[in-house]
């Protein structure tokens, strides 16, 4: 299991740390049906079961996937780093349809990057579903130039487990903002706690 912080420092000190372990050392059951999960709209769709690349059932057009090295400081998100993940860099002159992420998990612990490069004037929208059992971690870094437009939706329908999020942005001129959330999917269906 990866390394984690503790509820001794203070950034970490109201984390329900043991939800995030029990999630994480779960056991692997049966990959839940990801058909449901798509919005019927246009674009690129790309399916991850417990944060590996499920190609054949994947249409991911102008989106990359390989390994991805992100440089955070981040206790959660430096367990990502490194991994197969995914990525869109795109110029103002492109236009594309809406990218659909499905993430899957069935159970135990997956880890995954992800880098959106859009330029000046650039837009995109993307929405991701995650969906299933464990511990899902996820660090995105978001690098938007002057004037680019990102639209982009998380939907949480993971049903146990603890799905932490880490998202790290340059806005326009080289200005830093970090967004950090971290949600849990209570062992009981329904209740979310950030």
């Amino acid at each position: 299991m990866a390394t984690l912080p503790t509820n001794a420092q203070e950034a970490w000190r109201w984390t329900d740390l043991a939800a995030l372990t029990t999630a994480a050392t779960s056991t692997r059951g049966d990959v839940p049906d990801a058909d449901a999960c798509w919005l019927d709209i246009a674009g690129p769709r790309i399916l991850f079961v417990d944060g590996i690349h499920d190609a054949a059932r994947s249409t991911p057009g102008h989106v990359a996937i390989s390994p991805l090295t992100l440089d955070t400081a981040h206790p959660l998100g430096v367990q990502a780093s490194g991994a197969t993940g995914w990525s869109i860099d795109l110029s103002a002159a492109e236009i594309v349809d809406t990218v659909q992420i499905v993430h899957v998990a069935t159970g135990a612990e997956n880890h995954l990057p992800a880098r959106l490069t859009l330029d000046e004037d650039a837009v995109a929208s993307v929405v991701e579903t995650y969906v299933g059992t464990g511990w899902t971690n996820r660090l995105t870094q978001i690098d938007l130039e002057r004037g680019a437009r990102l639209m982009r939706s998380v939907r949480l329908l993971q049903s146990h487990g603890f799905v932490s999020i880490r998202d790290e942005a340059v806005v326009g001129r080289r200005r830093a903002l970090s967004a950090s959330s971290s949600a849990r999917a209570a062992w009981a269906a329904g209740s979310m706690r950030n």
